[in-house]
């Protein structure tokens, strides 16, 4: 695959500098085969001279009428002849300019080529920085030995089209299997998702695909019956910087916000709506490895909290029901939001369309839907 790769790119640079060649050949086509001509007659002469395999001068010859002896004598004038000679085709071509031309005409392209590739590595490196910065899930499952997870694509044009499958084993009764393109032609992803989901033994919920990957989840019943027969939609929601920087996130009396600590993940998720066979190691990992926040009362007890999922949006927020109405969870919100934009990242959460409560909340909050999102098993 890198040969591949790495033949797709030398091709594509390749053409780029022949067709820059083939225009200013086309521009100036006499100069430039006359400075060619002088270019390789000053190449000849300069490998005759100088070759060591050479026993007699080729030009040293001609110059004498052709009698080896004569030549042989005359090559300590070897640096005459030379000199002699070069001054001769350029007087005689008249074409100094077109040397420089045709000088000229090789390295435009080879360096528009070098910096087009320049700066498209650094672009690259740019955007897999960014694409790392902005996936808590990759640094957290990068972070956490135990977590089992594989990153599939298919052969071919993925390095322009973007697809992939990522299954996720948290140790719960589903595997977690995100996927994703850029192409507006699923095919590429249906067929890599089927080599998965074709006669799999496991379970799996497809997170957070939206509204465009309906199709794919569609042609994926047609041809797995037994499986993804639920779907849960929510409502995909967004807040700016500019909003999010204008969120106040001062708590109320009696009320200390702090990271949330592993040793409330059992409790977390014994409340959690979602909650599944082995889901309190999920919440677990997402603890230790994302940011989170946690309201606490003043004896310490745990009231109110938000996390961070492993698209990176917000989520699992809860306020106890001895402290609702409280405005704990729009704070928790807030506090939360804040965190994750100084990090340079885009605030994002998905709200089950039902939950006509937190709807309201976010809404009021500033936040904009943008999508729909699903999980489906």
């Amino acid at each position: 695959m890198l040969i591949e790769i790495t033949l797709i790119v030398v091709t594509n640079y390749f053409l780029v500098f022949l067709a820059i060649y083939v225009i200013m050949i086309a521009c100036n086509p006499m100069k430039i085969i006359s400075g060619l001509i002088v270019q390789a007659l000053l190449i000849a002469i300069i490998w005759q001279f100088f070759s060591s395999k050479s026993k007699t001068n080729f030009i040293a010859s001609r110059l004498t009428g052709g009698n080896q002896i004569l030549a042989q004598q005359n090559a300590q004038q070897k640096w005459y002849v030379l000199a002699g000679a070069l001054l001769a085709s350029y007087l005689f071509l008249h074409m100094i300019s077109a040397v420089l031309l045709t000088t000229f005409t090789l390295l435009l392209p080879v360096s528009v080529t070098f910096i087009h590739a320049s700066l498209r590595l650094r672009n690259m490196k740019n955007k897999l920085a960014n694409i790392l910065a902005n996936r808590p899930s990759i640094l957290r499952l990068t972070n956490d030995e135990k977590v089992d997870v594989k990153i599939y694509s298919l052969d071919g044009e993925w390095q322009s089209d973007g697809t992939f499958v990522m299954i996720v084993n948290h140790g719960m009764a589903f595997k977690e299997l995100s996927f994703n393109t850029l192409s507006d032609n699923f095919e590429r992803l249906i067929n890599a998702m089927l080599c998965v989901l074709y006669e799999a033994t496991d379970a799996y919920l497809l997170t957070a695909y939206g509204e465009r990957l309906i199709p794919v989840v569609d042609a994926l019943r047609e041809k797995c019956k037994s499986i993804l027969k639920t779907t849960d939609q929510t409502v995909w929601y967004r807040a700016s910087k500019e909003l999010v920087a204008s969120f106040t996130a001062e708590p109320p009396a009696g009320i200390e916000l702090r990271r949330l600590d592993v040793k409330h993940a059992s409790a977390i998720n014994e409340i959690w709506p979602h909650r599944s066979e082995g889901s309190v190691a999920f919440v677990r990992s997402l603890i230790t490895h994302n940011i989170s926040v946690g309201a606490y009362d003043e004896q310490g007890n745990l009231i109110a909290w938000c996390m961070r999922l492993p698209s990176g949006a917000l989520g699992l927020l809860r306020v106890v029901d001895t402290h609702k109405r409280l405005g704990l969870g729009s704070l928790m919100v807030r506090y939360l939001s804040k965190q994750i934009s100084e990090l340079g990242d885009e605030v994002r959460a998905p709200v089950v369309t039902g939950n006509t409560p937190s709807r309201k909340m976010f809404e009021k909050l500033g936040f904009q839907q943008i999508d729909h999102v699903y999980w489906t098993w």
